[in-house]
């Protein structure tokens, strides 16, 4: 009785291997009760289902399809948020488990010969259930992660290179096993292995990807702090100069009075004093780093050449961390002063505030084409791509992190970059 009830339970013990796997490594925000009531329950239904045809029919394929169904149908219902990662943790996972189970056949059927034996079944049950355990050990501790916004093409050859193993072990099966031959055990295990590597290389890729954007991160950050600095040092020589410059134009403003040479007073006031007051505009829009961002963005660009109009309103404390909030104000700002230098009246328009429990960011910048029609991915254009590019790719991860909204535009020969992000 026990016997049979061990060896019956493989197709039940497989589905629950994989949606604990899956739940263990992706479940974060689910209580632990939750957890284990639908690991339970869904196991428990999976059984009810899954037996009755299993002892009709006794199907190799539906097993496989069956369980991976039911497998996914757990992800997309409790892990909502990383189904796209969850599934295909899934899918891994039932490759590994049909290479094993036909890996440990070869291997059972070297040792003992008579497959029918029930020494035979119970080991390759015991041995697959082991196998089980050691590859959801594996799987949880590289666990690659879901938050990271990674380009279309990473999320298909993670995909599509475990589907190409598998055909082949399919092949295989074709080839020796109908005939109980041995010589698939190298095989099969040069493909598990292959599966197994396949994506341990994604989950090196994906991270050393994530390590990529937080050093993009760090740059940013520490090129605004180096910034400071350097208009910090170059402060007191400005005052100085400015100082003098001050002493003497108060000596030409009396003199022109004395002259009265009303109509040289009114040039030289609208003319130099008045673009002087402009290169030295300072924001404060009640937040300090907002404050800073702009001071030296808004400058920069009208240094450039660049007419710059600016509607920003804040609190002074807001609910975004600071790295966060400036790696995405320097990113849509530097996007829009790069683009705006290649337009004969660079014109960038700049609105921040808060709307509805929103912080929102709207920036435009004059664009003589569009933008969306010639290059609707906004991929950068730079030669040196491997190092650049990163910055749309930072903005939606923050996005991403704080439940917001991007959404990019082009309206009245304006391209518009606009971000939302929830405040808690």
């Amino acid at each position: 009785m026990l016997y049979k009830l061990f060896i019956g339970s493989e197709g039940i013990v497989t589905y629950f291997f994989i949606i604990a796997t899956v739940s263990c490594t992706y479940s974060e925000e689910m209580k632990k009760k939750k957890r284990y009531l639908t690991l339970f329950v869904s196991t428990l239904l999976f059984g009810l289902i899954f037996k009755p045809i299993e002892i009709v029919y006794s199907s190799y394929y539906f097993y496989l399809i069956f369980t991976t169904f039911c497998a996914l149908l757990y992800s997309f219902l409790f892990l909502r948020s990383q189904f796209l990662v969850a599934s295909a943790m899934v899918a891994y996972l039932m490759y590994e488990v049909i290479l094993s189970k036909s890996a440990l056949s070869c291997i059972l059927n070297i040792v003992n010969g008579n497959p029918e034996s029930k020494t035979y079944q119970f080991l390759l049950v015991f041995f697959l259930f082991l196998c089980f355990f050691l590859f959801s050990i594996f799987f949880q501790k590289h666990k690659i992660n879901s938050k990271t916004k990674l380009p279309l093409q990473y999320w298909i050859t993670f995909f599509i290179a475990p589907f190409f193993l598998i055909v082949c072990s399919e092949w295989f099966s074709q080839i020796y096993a109908r005939n109980g031959n041995s010589d698939a055990l190298i095989p099969y295990l040069a493909l598990s292995a292959a599966l197994l590597l396949t994506y341990y290389l994604s989950y090196l890729i994906i991270h050393n990807y994530e390590e990529l954007m937080e050093s993009s991160f760090l740059k940013q950050k520490f090129e605004l702090q180096t910034d400071y600095l350097r208009q910090s040092s170059a402060m007191i020589h400005q005052v100085r100069k400015e100082r003098h410059e001050l002493k003497n134009n108060y000596f030409y403003l009396q003199s022109l009075v004395k002259e009265k040479k009303y109509d040289d007073l009114e040039h030289f006031l609208n003319q130099e004093i008045e673009h002087k007051f402009e290169l030295m505009e300072e924001f404060h829009t009640g937040n300090r780093l907002v404050d800073y961002i702009l001071t030296q963005k808004v400058n920069e660009a009208r240094n450039a050449g660049i007419h710059v109009m600016t509607n920003v309103l804040l609190p002074e404390t807001l609910n975004i961390q600071e790295q966060d909030l400036c790696a995405m104000l320097l990113n849509l700002i530097d996007n829009a002063i790069e683009a705006s230098k290649k337009e004969k009246q660079g014109d960038i328009h700049i609105s921040i505030g808060i709307a509805k429990k929103y912080f929102s960011v709207q920036i435009k910048n004059k664009s003589s084409e569009d933008i969306l029609v010639h290059n609707p991915t906004l991929k950068t254009i730079k030669s040196d791509s491997v190092y650049h590019g990163f910055s749309l790719q930072i903005i939606r991860q923050i996005v991403q992190k704080y439940n917001g909204i991007f959404d990019t535009s082009m309206e009245s020969g304006y391209f518009c970059a606009s971000v939302m992000l929830a405040l808690k």
